[in-house]
């Protein structure tokens, strides 16, 4: 949300699929794509709007001002659940199918660049964060009652 309205995912019911939506400040709604499979995860940067398509396994990007084509960025990992976007890039999270399969990467803001895999074989990862330098991972481990962690690493890998 910033001053000129929210932006946010709707997931969609049945085959009618899912839009990625936004509120203007005035409080008129509308959706800047639909039919768009599910998409999960929302962020903001340099006047678009970045989600993933767990569904497609994809990051995808649209113009914030609506009217734009929808860009892929990257395909991703089975289950794609978070999404940081800085002026680094964007980077996410997949929790993946099988045991231990989760993973972190990144990819340039624009379509086209390289995919790079920052972490795999992570298990129960929870939630990701970015800084100035790191990225920040928090998982659960193979024990929810002591066995998880959070790494940093840092960006440039």
């Amino acid at each position: 949300a910033d001053g000129a309205g929210t932006v946010w995912s709707e997931l969609g019911a049945g085959d009618a699929g899912g839009a990625v939506m936004i509120a203007a400040a005035d409080g008129g709604v509308s959706a800047l794509v639909a039919q768009r499979g599910t998409p999960v995860a929302i962020a903001e940067a340099g006047g678009y709007v970045y989600w993933l398509d767990a569904q497609a396994r994809t990051v995808l990007r649209t113009a914030r001002s609506g009217g734009g084509a929808v860009e892929q960025i990257a395909n991703t990992d089975d289950n794609p659940f978070a999404l940081v976007v800085d002026a680094t890039g964007v980077y996410w999270a997949a929790a993946g199918l099988t045991y231990p399969s989760g993973s972190v990467a990144h990819a340039p803001l624009v379509p086209g660049g390289p995919t790079t895999v920052m972490m795999s074989n992570v298990v129960g990862i929870q939630a990701l964060a970015v800084e100035a330098t790191q990225v920040f991972v928090a998982a659960v481990g193979t024990n929810v009652n002591g066995g998880g962690s959070i790494v940093a690493m840092n960006k440039s890998r």
